[in-house]
């Protein structure tokens, strides 16, 4: 039966493997510099368009200067408060506290009720901003970062802030928090997920005075600053954040409490949110283009066809859909605008018991699951074939991945299958496959993945490996970092996020290193962490970005070292004329919510937009 169903499958692919590991798909390469700026006060072949380059003005001598007229900048292109924006994505989370969670679709709906210290201004061009500090910090020196804070942010109006002006209090206990990961009773917990990025790294804070603080490293860190702009990094309310404690997995707008500029006064798993704007917020009081939408709505639709029949009726703003739904909308559509993102965040990945596992801890084995699995398949199932096999660090990262080129001849993404899975096949059966329990290849997927993967995925697998051990059960995805923790059997199947910066170094320690924030199975080896340490002292990034990809390349020869990346997608919107600046990017997407975007009510295509 399984050899059918392989058979049925292989059939309909719709693209070469060939032109899939050969081929170029354009996406936002991994920008190499980091820049700071005191801004305080229907097929895979689409390119995607990566963000034009800056110049700089050079005057020109002229003459005396003569007055032009001044002309009225053309319509639409001059943002305008009003309008509500909407768009499709699922609530689910493990919880509300952004200091302990991890789920990228709750980080980023919940980043627009709240600020960071500083944030990306523009992330695909690596500069940094001010938020609730003043600009960036000063540096006096390697490891010491000066901070001064506004004096003119409030918080949301509803209890218990109600309102009341954000102080140095705040700051120290959201910093502290996080420092010392105890919750108010005195427990210790590790899910604080910026610890080992961030907090690890503080040595010493020195609050000065009401607007001034001091941070000391222990040692200098070249992406320290950077990964102070993740979008969970943010200044929560005590009150609120120790009621949550209390209530882990709550999910209530009331409890959604910060200084943003958005407030939710909805939050239903099952029907929607929806957040005001902040009457008070401190940017756009200071004159900033931030914060045009009256309101913004999510909606928690799965089904494509109700996704299309929303965005058609202009329930929806934008919509993301796989390569067929979004093709037929935009022929039944043509004013609708198509976006095509390589979006690193769009993957399938294994993470499983590298230590822990009979079966995975050894060599053989995990080198024989990793050069089985067919990742060209598995795009054109999981992807509709708008997708590419995925690097360790994925393929959008152009300058710090591997490439397809270089991969086409490495085991386990070879052009030629059958070669993989011929010596797949052996080494399976030199590590004593067939009589390891098969709990240990038993996956894990959450409930809201497409359920499909649970026929091809164990068929794909059994039928390269000749075996019959491979299975898939679900769990809901509220229980899956729970889970993780708990280091369940077999491993977890599915998306692999947090790459929230242009440099991945951060995230491929978070997965790779033995202190990483989602290294749930702690697993490591001399020569990974060695690779980690240097790659982290090197502050010449082209240097930096080799030394990752021999990292890579090391994993390549050891079944993933715990993690086997598969496949990285092109992510397909749609989105209608009237929407400006809300252009989903190569790692950004709803912080642009808060700042210059904005709803055209003169296009014509506005026309028949709904009130929700």
């Amino acid at each position: 039966m399984a050899e059918n169903y392989w058979r049925r499958r292989w059939d309909r692919k719709r693209i070469s493997r060939r032109a899939l590991l050969h081929g170029t798909v354009a996406g936002a390469a991994g920008a190499g510099a980091l820049v700071v700026v005191g801004c305080g006060d229907d097929d895979d072949d689409e390119p995607v368009e990566e963000p034009a380059a800056a110049t700089e003005a050079t005057a020109a001598p002229t003459e005396a200067p003569t007055e032009a007229p001044t002309e009225a900048p053309p319509a639409g292109t001059v943002p305008t408060d009003g309008g509500q924006y909407s768009f499709h994505r699922g609530l689910d989370g493990a919880t509300l506290d952004m200091h302990r969670e991890l789920y990228p679709n709750r980080g980023e709906m919940l980043s627009l009720a709240y600020n960071q210290l500083v944030s990306w201004d523009d992330i695909e061009a690596a500069t940094i901003r001010g938020e609730l500090a003043q600009g960036v910090p000063e540096q006096p020196d390697e490891v010491t970062y000066t901070f001064q804070i506004r004096d003119d942010v409030k918080f949301h109006d509803k209890p218990p802030a109600n309102g009341r002006a954000m102080t140095m209090e705040d700051i120290r206990w959201n910093i502290e928090r996080q420092r010392e990961r105890k919750l108010a009773d005195g427990t210790e917990t590790e899910d604080f997920y910026r610890y080992s990025a961030l907090y690890s790294h503080v040595e010493n804070v020195d609050y000065i005075d009401d607007t001034t603080f001091t941070i000391t490293l222990n040692a200098p860190s070249v992406l320290w600053l950077s990964e102070m702009c993740d979008r969970f990094n943010v200044i929560n309310d005590r009150e609120t954040a120790e009621a949550i404690e209390l209530d882990f997995a709550v999910t209530n707008a009331d409890v959604i409490l910060g200084t943003g500029p958005y407030v939710y006064e909805e939050y239903n798993l099952d029907t929607r949110a929806r957040a005001r704007r902040h009457p008070d917020y401190f940017l756009k009081a200071a004159g900033e283009e931030v914060q045009y939408f009256d309101e913004v709505i999510y909606s928690p639709i799965a089904d494509a066809q109700a996704i299309r029949l929303a965005f058609e009726q202009k329930q929806l703003d934008i919509m993301q859909s796989t390569n067929d739904v979004i093709s037929a909308v935009e022929a039944a559509q043509p004013d609708a605008v198509r976006l095509s993102v390589g979006e690193p965040n769009s993957n399938l990945g294994l993470t499983y018991p590298y230590i822990q596992s009979e079966g995975w801890n050894n060599k053989d084995i995990r080198n024989a699951i990793f050069i089985a699995t067919d990742r060209v398949l598995s795009g054109q199932q999981y992807f509709q074939g708008v997708a590419r096999p995925n690097p360790p660090v994925p393929w959008p990262f152009q300058d710090w991945a591997l490439s397809q080129e270089e991969l086409a001849t490495a085991p386990g993404y070879r052009e030629n299958k059958e070669e993989d899975i011929k010596e797949a096949r052996a080494l399976w059966q030199a590590g004593g496959g067939d009589a390891i329990d098969p709990m240990w290849f038993e996956m894990t997927i959450i409930d809201v993945q497409d359920q499909a993967i649970k026929e091809w995925w164990p068929a794909m697998m059994n039928e390269n490996l000749g075996t019959d051990k491979f299975s898939l059960h679900t769990v809901p995805v509220g229980t899956l970092l729970q889970y993780l923790l708990d280091q369940g059997s077999g491993g977890y199947l599915g998306g692999w996020t947090q790459w929230h910066s242009p440099d991945p170094r951060q995230r491929w320690k978070g997965l790779w290193g033995i202190e990483g924030n989602i290294n749930f199975y702690k697993t490591t080896t001399p020569e990974m962490e060695e690779l980690i340490a240097e790659m982290f002292a090197e502050f010449d990034t082209e240097r930096a970005k080799e030394i990752l990809r021999e990292a890579q390349r090391f994993t390549l020869g050891d079944g993933g070292t715990g993690h086997i990346p598969i496949s990285g997608s092109l992510r397909q919107y749609l989105h209608w004329p009237y929407l400006h600046g809300a252009e989903p990017g190569f790692l950004d997407f709803e912080k642009k919510l808060g700042r210059r975007a904005w709803l055209d009510q003169t296009d014509p295509t506005y026309a028949g937009k709904p009130t929700l």
